[in-house]
């Protein structure tokens, strides 16, 4: 096994270039040289291309799973705490490096096998959603709406002004708070009051 520090100046390399060139036009040469290792001590810790590329998907997830977990310290108990962090962590301007986001979903464009680490991260997440207690449906819709917001960030597409994306925000949050985020959904209640009568 590598090294973690060998492991994560590699991917901290591959980051810059890829910052520089664009994901499609990385390669292992130009990563070993900017981190400062022979492509023999690359080609160990990561094989492939598309290995070194699945590895930085997986770190950007984990990177924001982190920003999670330091706004959810900040949030009171409840069923929407989890989906509350997550919003903050995705739409805080504070949080993350947007650049290489935007290149590495360029590449999962090119190839969605890249992307394939994201899958499982993102069932975790919603899973944690629902875990508090909140309404999956409350939570999912909460949960795209925040991505979508992120994606639109990311490319550069929102019309959004700066006050308008914060009522967004705050929106997004109170959906977390609602009376009827947690309990029956209304879609049972309507079932519940079909089948009665």
């Amino acid at each position: 096994m590598p090294r973690k520090s060998s492991r994560g100046a590699i991917l901290n390399a591959a980051d810059k270039v890829v910052r520089r060139v664009g994901a499609n036009h990385l390669t292992l040469e130009a990563v070993a040289e900017k981190a400062g290792v022979s492509k023999g001590g690359l080609l160990y810790s990561f094989p492939t291309k598309e290995m070194l590329l699945k590895a930085m998907v997986t770190r950007q997830f984990e990177e924001l799973e982190m920003a999670r977990s330091k706004e959810r310290v900040n949030l009171p108990e409840g069923p929407g705490r989890e989906v509350k962090a997550h919003v903050l962590s995705l739409l805080n301007p504070c949080h993350g490096d947007e650049g290489i986001h935007t290149a590495l979903f360029a590449a999962g464009a090119q190839d969605p096998r890249l992307l394939a680490p994201a899958q499982g991260l993102l069932k975790s997440m919603f899973d944690d959603f629902a875990a508090t207690g909140l309404r999956h449906e409350r939570a999912a819709a909460i949960g795209l709406a925040t991505y979508g917001l992120y994606l639109m960030d990311l490319l550069g597409v929102s019309s959004f002004t700066v006050e308008q994306r914060e009522a967004i925000v705050a929106e997004l949050m109170r959906l977390a708070d609602d009376r009827q985020a947690a309990g029956i959904t209304p879609a049972k209640k309507l079932r519940g009051r079909k089948h009665a009568g």
